[in-house]
């Protein structure tokens, strides 16, 4: 019997640690099934994307940045969940049809409960518009957040944004760099969730970044290499609480699992996972 396949469709993720994860889980499922990296640029994704969903044995993909947007064209059904967000990063088969879906927005929101963050009442900012800013704009303003920021380069793109979230039923706004301080100034929860993983930030340096951020404001990156990325350490420099992105990888991955195969791994053990892999790396 031919090996079933899950695809990570995205450009530049030789760092993701999705392929390790979810082939333990595989393995601790005894799901007969491999999970591989795709990488793809922007002008080759379409076709790329179709070819392989074609192929019967792909049961799934998992999509990331650049494609989250993109894929929503490529699919024959949208969940409304990803629909409201605008970007997907699951993709399966029911009844033989392509769906996308999104498990980025519940997975952000019960990765900041795992930390004891209650996002209800609180407000929140985040910085990026893109598929996974979309995503937890959504996923928290569901939660029952006050007022969701967002702040982008393009302020089109913030408006889009604040525009779903508020949908949802947050109070929501959208503002340009240039006025990073002032959304910053009421802030509880700051959400990075750009593609930026150095030492400057937004065109000046991480620790000016961050001198508008009031004290005891929870500070998350959704990215996790290393595990405490730039900015998360500029944020415990200034005193405040970090949460990286690995626990959002664990439970948006336990979410996927069921709409591939019907059943999975709970989030801790997904995380557990992640947690070997790193020792053993």
């Amino acid at each position: 019997m031919t090996a079933r396949r899950v695809l990570l469709f995205g450009h530049g993720i030789a760092a993701s640690r999705s392929p390790s994860m979810m082939n333990q889980a595989f393995a601790a499922m005894e799901v007969s099934a491999r999970y591989e990296s795709c990488d793809v640029g922007v002008d080759e994704f379409q076709r790329v994307f179709a070819d392989a969903m074609a192929n019967e044995n792909v049961v799934g993909a998992n999509v990331t940045a650049p494609h989250k947007l993109a894929v929503l064209t490529l699919c024959d059904a949208i969940h409304p969940l990803a629909a409201r967000i605008g970007a997907a990063n699951v993709v399966y088969r029911h009844d033989g049809r392509t769906v996308a879906c999104n498990t980025d927005a519940e997975g952000c929101v019960r990765a900041l409960r795992d930390e004891g963050v209650g996002v209800h009442g609180m407000n929140a900012v985040i910085l990026g518009a893109g598929g996974a800013a979309r995503a937890v704009a959504v996923g928290l303003a569901h939660a029952g957040a006050r007022h969701v920021a967002v702040v982008a380069r393009r302020i089109d793109r913030a408006n889009d944004v604040a525009l779903r979230a508020s949908g949802v039923g947050s109070d929501a706004s959208a503002y340009p760099w240039a006025r990073l301080p002032e959304a910053l100034a009421r802030a509880e929860l700051v959400v990075q969730a750009t593609g930026a993983r150095d030492e400057r930030f937004m065109g000046q340096t991480l620790e000016r970044a961050f001198e508008s951020v009031p004290a005891g404001v929870v500070a998350m990156d959704l990215g996790y290499v290393p595990a405490q990325t730039p900015w998360l350490v500029a944020a415990r420099a200034r005193g405040l609480r970090t949460v990286n992105g690995l626990g959002m990888l664990a439970h948006q991955g336990a979410l996927a699992l069921r709409h591939w195969f019907g059943r999975g791994l709970s989030a801790d053990r997904m995380r557990r996972l992640l947690d070997v892999d790193e020792a053993s790396g």
